[in-house]
């Protein structure tokens, strides 16, 4: 679901050519999702999260789906017990991958429990290496106060190529802020 931004005259051009597409071809449901992910990237949640919605009333066991919407309903800390929900649905669905253990970190996140954030992270980190996965466990460590530790996670965050870019716009404020964490740190 993380790409880098578009420039906003591209993602109009390709909204409307994705609109057409869909309108030519009834609907089908991997261009609503390339939709969906598009309006995810660029902020327009309600938009996303009706799409995905859309697919998920068609193909109710779409894992990867529900994920997408978990994800989007955790970064904006809405709707919390049915993204806790979906993301555990997914899990069931498509076991414990480290995508969806990822999501249901951001969302325990959003409830206010760092540590069963922690917990699915480093299940996913162990799994699968990836510097947003980093950034979220900096960001649980930093709720839990352990600054240090989370000043540390995000560096390596960032060593792994990490950039604001790749995150979405609900995050963008905790990467500043464990960015200037870091700066503060002197690591």
């Amino acid at each position: 679901m993380r790409s880098e931004e578009l420039s906003k005259t591209q993602f109009q051009r390709g909204e409307t050519v994705c609109l057409e597409a869909l309108r030519r071809f009834d609907r089908a449901l991997p261009l609503v999702i390339m939709l969906a992910d598009a309006y995810t990237i660029h902020g327009r949640f309600a938009d996303a999260e009706n799409l995905y919605r859309e697919v998920l009333r068609d193909s109710p066991d779409n894992y990867a789906v529900m994920n997408n919407l978990a994800m989007l309903l955790g970064v904006q800390g809405i709707k919390l017990d049915e993204a806790l929900k979906l993301a555990n649905r997914a899990a069931e669905l498509a076991g414990p991958i480290a995508q969806i253990l990822d999501t249901r970190a951001v969302i325990y996140m959003a409830m206010g429990d760092p540590h069963k954030a922690l917990a699915d992270l480093r299940e996913a980190i162990d799994s699968a290496v990836a510097p947003t996965r980093l950034f979220h466990q900096a960001q649980a460590l930093e709720q839990l106060g352990e600054t240090r530790e989370a000043a540390l996670m995000f560096r390596k965050a960032l060593d792994r190529g990490l950039r604001i870019t790749s995150l979405l716009p609900p995050e963008r404020a905790v990467y500043q802020r464990l960015e200037k964490l870091l700066q503060d740190s002197r690591l």
